[in-house]
């Protein structure tokens, strides 16, 4: 009996602890996340991205990504999109990689990305492959209307001059560029400008800065040398825009708005996840 006593008595107590501490397991990544995103994530403050010939990388590059890049070129090129540039950018965002295959469509003036993102840091236990498609515009009045596949909300608010829209609903770049083309209606071709040949890592760049400077300006980023790093503002949003309920919230926004969009154009195709 006193064994009996004893066990029950400890497990009581074993159970107490996990009432206890249970709320603060949960909230450690919502304390411990805004920490290590202060303290060891910065931007380049003129970010720079290398072009190389695809055909000299796809050698080394892994199965799952090799596998995007050829079915976003077949289904782009489809559509009579044609490549301009292959871009990478390592080393300059801790832990993240990213990949760009550039294609443009000469006729309308429009633009695709086959873009992937490799994130590796200190929590994950192995590297995050992030695909993703997006077409864009761009116009002589310093706006762009980008339409892409993304399903997560972005760690910071995107400028005011670009017009992004969600569409998680498709991997085919096809019914994604008719939802492109359905936002882009009324504007005409003269609107619309097209990059220089030669400047397409420039431009990728030149976007980027202004996402930046922008976060800066609300107060997500402050400049630190050569390299934007996080305030605890930014640090704190920034990482709950990435954990439940805030993340799981968007997303669905973002699904909810893009089914409204194609229900109403009458596109089918949508994936299942």
């Amino acid at each position: 009996m006193i064994l009996c006593e004893s066990i029950f008595v400890d497990s009581s107590e074993d159970l107490v602890h996990l009432v206890y501490y249970a709320p603060l397991l949960i909230l450690l990544p919502y304390i411990l996340g805004p920490v290590l995103v202060k303290f060891t994530q910065k931007m380049p403050r003129r970010p720079h991205f290398d072009e190389v010939d695809f055909g000299e990388v796809t050698a080394g590059m892994p199965r799952d990504a090799l596998e995007f890049f050829t079915k976003s070129h077949e289904s782009l090129s489809k559509l009579g999109f044609q490549p301009r540039a292959f871009l990478l950018q390592s080393k300059q965002v801790p832990g993240v990689s990213v990949a760009i295959r550039l294609y443009e469509e000469k006729q309308r003036l429009d633009y695709a990305a086959a873009i992937l993102i490799l994130a590796k840091a200190p929590a994950l236990p192995e590297e995050v492959h992030q695909s993703i498609v997006e077409f864009s515009t761009r116009l002589k009045t310093g706006d762009s209307i980008d339409t892409s596949n993304r399903a997560d909300p972005d760690s910071f608010p995107q400028p005011d001059n670009k017009d992004v829209f969600r569409c998680p609903l498709f991997e085919d770049p096809e019914p994604l560029y008719q939802v492109h083309q359905a936002r882009l209606e009324g504007k005409a071709l003269s609107e619309k400008i097209r990059i220089e040949d030669g400047k397409e890592a420039a431009e990728i760049a030149r976007t980027m800065i202004e996402e930046v400077e922008w976060g800066a300006r609300l107060g997500y980023f402050s400049l630190s040398g050569e390299s934007y790093v996080p305030t605890w503002k930014g640090a704190l949003l920034m990482t709950w825009r990435q954990l439940w309920p805030l993340k799981h919230l968007q997303e669905r926004k973002f699904r909810a708005q893009a089914q409204a969009f194609v229900d109403v154009l009458g596109i089918s195709g949508a994936s299942d996840s």
